[in-house]
């Protein structure tokens, strides 16, 4: 139709335009892998797809552990032999020795899929924590994965020095506070979250959670001030009613 006629010489402009935007990059920045991962999109638009694979692994040859273009090739990994090619990829960004969280949480998916031993993944899991001390869902996840082995000891270890590294942090706070309590130190986990509750009148999960443990301490009546102070600041939740 017209239509489309008015527009595919349009959108060709645009792609060509883009490209040279692409090719222009990355004469001026050669040690950058972002303007490849430019090209990468450009010559997928026009049905390159293996002109967009090349640019896309030129991108990683500069950085091994840039995210989106670990990202990109995910998505081109429907054949056995891409899917070796990425996840050679993800470990050589592993090796690389990455700060950034997402890439040891990928590996890990990866090995998981792949059946691989506990200790596997649990070591790829502990050098992310290592790489990336304060992101504390890739923390999580670690303690998540040695709880799950039996392994309470190097789950306590993650929390305590999670604390260490971010003392101020609420969510790490009460991350320690519920693997002490899978752990079984229910009287270390019950301060913890005593003094969530504190800070954070108004976060139902953790008052919910200072309540119970008030009860199962006998101190009834304190409980359900806790709760009365949570109906105050959350009037519209029905969990603090339900747990008078």
């Amino acid at each position: 139709t017209g239509l489309y006629r008015d527009h595919f010489p349009n959108a060709m402009k645009q792609l060509a335009k883009a490209k040279s935007i692409a090719q222009s990059e990355i004469g001026l920045r050669p040690k950058d892998p972002e303007p490849l991962l430019w090209m990468a999109a450009v010559l997928g638009s026009e049905g390159d797809d293996a002109g967009a694979l090349s640019s896309t692994r030129q991108a990683l040859d500069l950085r091994p552990d840039y995210y989106q273009a670990l990202t990109a090739l995910a998505k081109t990994a429907t054949t056995p032999e891409r899917k070796t090619d990425y996840e050679s990829r993800l470990q050589k960004a592993v090796d690389s020795g990455s700060k950034d969280a997402r890439v040891y949480l990928d590996q890990a998916r990866v090995l998981s899929g792949a059946n691989a031993g506990s200790e596997k993944i649990g070591a790829v899991l502990d050098k992310g924590v290592a790489a990336s001390p304060t992101d504390v869902a890739l923390r999580e996840a670690a303690i998540r994965h040695w709880l799950g082995v039996g392994r309470k000891d190097k789950a306590l270890a993650l929390a305590k020095d999670g604390e260490t590294a971010m003392p101020d942090s609420a969510p790490m706070l009460a991350l320690a506070a519920n693997v002490q309590e899978a752990a079984g130190e229910a009287s270390q986990a019950a301060v913890k979250f005593a003094q969530l509750s504190e800070r954070y009148p108004d976060r139902v999960d953790w008052n919910l959670k200072h309540a119970q443990n008030l009860r199962a301490a006998g101190k009834k009546a304190d409980a359900v001030k806790v709760l009365r102070r949570l109906i105050q600041e959350r009037p519209e939740e029905p969990l603090p009613y339900q747990s008078l």
